[in-house]
């Protein structure tokens, strides 16, 4: 959700889970340095053992990789996820997102919950739906797992040097 999550959507992510009747799935949350809420973050979590957070860390992939899927925000955490294979619920927080979340999601690479210029209640109630049609469609989840890895490699950074070293 960025760096500071300005937008609050973790905590609101969380809550609607909680009203959804999703409390009890595990989820593993991870913030950065920056983020403005773990206050409160932590509080719920003191509240609810089946959020574990992980904050500041440096092996995002490790964590990624427990999660039958995840959800971001469209920019570079989206791109991580999918080079680790996770099927993954995105929106958009940014303008400069939205171009890459819309081609991933005409694609099939990703499901989009929407752009939270048009509201956190809209978006979270877009995040439950597609949490929900994912639990029960193990097909879809493989499908986007599949699609994303082909998608994004992870060896883009090697390309470079590769090329660099060319030069």
């Amino acid at each position: 959700t960025g760096g500071t999550d300005s937008f609050h959507m973790i905590l609101s992510i969380l809550n609607e889970m909680k009203k959804n009747g999703l409390k009890t799935i595990e989820k593993h949350v991870v913030t950065g340095k920056f983020y403005g809420d773990l206050t409160e973050l932590k509080e719920m979590a003191a509240k609810d053992e089946s959020i574990k957070v992980y904050h500041d860390i440096s092996d995002v992939c490790t964590v990624m990789k427990m999660c039958d899927m995840a959800i971001s925000a469209g920019g570079t955490t989206m791109i991580e996820l999918c080079a680790c294979g996770i099927p993954t619920i995105c929106f958009t927080m940014a303008e400069n997102q939205i171009p890459a979340t819309k081609a991933f999601e005409k694609k099939g690479i990703i499901q989009y919950a929407g752009d939270i210029g048009n509201g956190n209640q809209k978006v979270a109630d877009n995040i439950i739906k597609n949490i929900l049609l994912l639990m029960k469609d193990y097909e879809c989840r493989k499908d986007l797992a599949h699609k994303a890895r082909a998608t994004v490699d992870g060896r883009g950074a090697n390309r470079i040097a590769e090329r660099i070293v060319e030069l």
